[in-house]
């Protein structure tokens, strides 16, 4: 066993510290450095946000509750939370009077797809198009499309339909993300920040197209479901768009990544055969 004395630890400490301010340093000019040829600006310079035009109000969730659960401390739970939150109403894509309310059977996964690419499309469109008109821009200068959903997973995805629908180019450099739940979009964005890195280190023009798109409530009889059998609490509907390229609105100065650990398993969202379920756990709500 080896002994220091107290001269000795002071210099090693010291050199620790050392070690570490320099890594800090490192990393942060990597960061923050302004070399355009190692560090490019990326920007974003339109955004445009669309949410489904049916308000849910609260009588209509606490009718659905009621048609669809018996009563129990988890509806009650839910109830709850949902005033707690200060949520006035939820935003959906389906009108009030739609059969998939007011049927006794559970949707299928396949009737869930069915609706998704019947009214995700105009919706992400729309925003699309407005943050492609924020910026100023033409349809034609999109190089890359960043498409991100959690409540779908058609393959071929919305993306290539997304594409044909905005008349972009057949060229269009397309990457689309699957069941990211609400780390979705940073995960878009992410992506998008290294695509048009790539794209500045080799001297070409870049500019990208990010929609996310999720539509919950097409699964919201199976989330009833869920409240009624398993007692698990749950508890809308909005499409996200912007336009990044090297004008901002903000810049983004970079991403780092990291796994913490023992946080595994933390939020998980699985696929059965009515759809897609999200698992929440105590510790994070």
């Amino acid at each position: 066993m080896q002994f220091f004395n107290l001269q000795q630890k002071y210099h090693a400490v010291r050199m620790e510290l050392i070690t570490r301010w320099r890594i800090c340093k490192q990393a942060c000019r990597q960061i923050f450095r302004k070399d355009e040829l190692s560090s490019p600006s990326i920007s974003v310079v339109g955004m445009a946000t669309q949410y489904g035009t049916t308000l849910l109000q609260r009588d209509f969730l606490e009718e659905l509750l009621s048609r669809h659960c018996r009563h129990n401390p988890a509806v009650s739970e839910t109830l709850d939370r949902i005033e707690r939150s200060g949520i006035k109403h939820l935003c959906s894509v389906l009108p009030l009077d739609d059969p998939i309310w007011s049927q006794q059977t559970l949707p299928t996964i396949t009737d869930a797809d069915a609706l998704f690419k019947e009214h995700a499309i105009s919706l992400v469109c729309r925003a699309a198009k407005g943050a492609i008109r924020e910026w100023g821009g033409s349809m034609y200068d999109i190089s890359h499309v960043i498409a991100v959903t959690s409540t779908n997973t058609a393959n071929p995805g919305f993306d290539i339909t997304l594409c044909s629908t905005l008349g972009l180019r057949p060229t269009v450099h397309r990457t689309l993300l699957y069941g990211l739940g609400c780390a979705g979009g940073l995960s878009a964005l992410r992506i998008a920040y290294d695509l048009l890195a790539g794209a500045a280190l080799q001297g070409l023009p870049a500019r990208a197209l990010v929609v996310s798109c999720d539509l919950p409530t097409l699964f919201a009889r199976a989330e009833l479901h869920r409240i009624n059998v398993d007692q698990e609490v749950g508890f809308g509907m909005s499409r996200f768009s912007d336009v990044l390229e090297r004008g901002p609105i903000w810049n983004l100065l970079g991403f780092r990544s990291v796994i913490i650990k023992e946080s595994e398993g933390y939020s998980e969202l699985s696929i059965g055969p009515f759809g897609l379920g999200a698992v929440r756990f105590p510790a994070l709500f």
